[in-house]
């Protein structure tokens, strides 16, 4: 058994505060994360970060899925800094998990300077965040 194995193997006996669902999500929003920095590389100057805006629920029905994925996204800065993607600075929201509150944080957050809106995996939330961002 490989090291790497017995060290699974080990974390599962000691009872993982983490689900299958909740890792599998936060590696999802890390690949959102990640999947809008390569169009932006050319175009960022090394001295302004890229301001990010983290549209989740971290309140109400979904919080507990929107805070897996802030883990997420928060662990994949310092991965995507060592695979010389530009700084990026998150700029968060919480819709909790109501579409009308999306609309008016993701406003929020354009106001503030986002230059990317990420998250807001409820579809409901999406469409209104989308709306948002293309007027």
């Amino acid at each position: 058994m490989t090291d790497n194995a017995k060290k699974i193997k080990s974390e599962k006996k000691t009872g993982s505060t983490i689900s299958r669902r909740q890792f599998t999500t936060g590696v999802a929003a890390a690949g959102a994360v990640a999947s809008v920095g390569p169009w932006y590389i050319k175009n960022a100057r090394a001295a302004d970060p890229l301001k990010v805006g983290v549209l989740l629920p971290r309140s109400g029905g979904q919080a507990q899925i929107g805070i897996d994925c802030q883990r997420g996204a928060d662990a994949a800065l310092p991965i995507l800094k060592n695979l010389g993607y530009p700084e990026m600075k998150f700029m968060l929201a919480d819709f909790e998990t109501k579409v009308d509150i999306a609309r008016t944080q993701t406003a929020k957050l354009i106001d503030e300077g986002a230059q990317i809106i990420v998250g807001a995996f409820d579809s409901g939330a999406t469409m209104a965040a989308a709306q948002v961002c293309e007027q």
